[in-house]
């Protein structure tokens, strides 16, 4: 599967505004990477991590195996609509899918990860709902209008934007992504812009304090 900048991205900054947990739950982890990035930060965490695509968690357990931090990540072969925990996570981290009406592939790993008909928002705020601890924290990235739809549909079951990250490419150009933090204590969000490159195509300092952890050349 595909790793994204985004999806990098969204693990650093995850990692670096969140309060430190001891427990953390990976929603659809795809190839293992939020849950990588999240146990190379927090080095108590313990993490489940939760796919239902069997090829995409044999290459997640995979690469889980292969870190130093294999000890402590769950890997669980389920949908979180049926996945049960009673006592609840610190953080939730979700990179979900979010296209509803876009042409979709062949392949069905493909339209799992891409493609919200396995899980929709409301799924989704169900099963935050359900699996956040009182005090937790969850973590959401999408697409702009969609992140606003989430917002919207979190709220009205209680599950409020606290922070939000709008990701821009460049200067001038429109967010593409907003990174949202959820909670249950309704507060007046904090709305950051954050760019990825400078005018003149480099990575911006900000871009390279996140990441310059995660990757090898920056």
């Amino acid at each position: 599967m595909k790793v994204t900048t985004e999806g990098c991205l969204f693990g650093a900054w995850v990692g670096t505004v969140c309060k430190v947990p001891r427990t953390v739950l990976d929603v659809g982890t795809g190839t293992g990477l939020l849950s990588l990035m999240l146990a190379q930060v927090h080095l108590a965490a313990q993490i489940d991590a939760v796919e239902m695509d069997g090829p995409a968690a044999t290459e997640a357990q995979a690469n889980f195996e292969a870190s130093p931090w294999h000890e402590r990540i769950q890997m669980i072969i389920t949908d979180v609509q049926s996945f049960t925990n009673s006592q609840g996570y610190d953080l939730i981290i979700v990179n979900p899918p979010f296209y509803n009406q876009s042409q979709r592939s062949d392949s069905k790993s493909i339209n799992r990860a891409r493609h919200d008909a396995e899980l929709s928002q409301v799924d989704l705020v169900d099963a935050l709902c359900r699996l956040l601890h009182e005090e937790g924290e969850a973590f959401v990235l999408y697409p702009v209008r969609e992140a606003k739809q989430f917002a919207d549909l979190a709220m009205g079951s209680g599950l409020y934007l606290q922070r939000a990250l709008q990701v821009y490419d460049s200067p001038g150009a429109l967010p593409f992504r907003v990174m949202g933090q959820y909670g249950y204590r309704q507060v007046d969000p904090v709305v950051e812009d954050f760019y990825i490159k400078t005018g003149d195509g480099g990575y911006t300092s900000g871009f390279v304090k996140l990441l310059r952890d995660f990757y090898l050349h920056l």
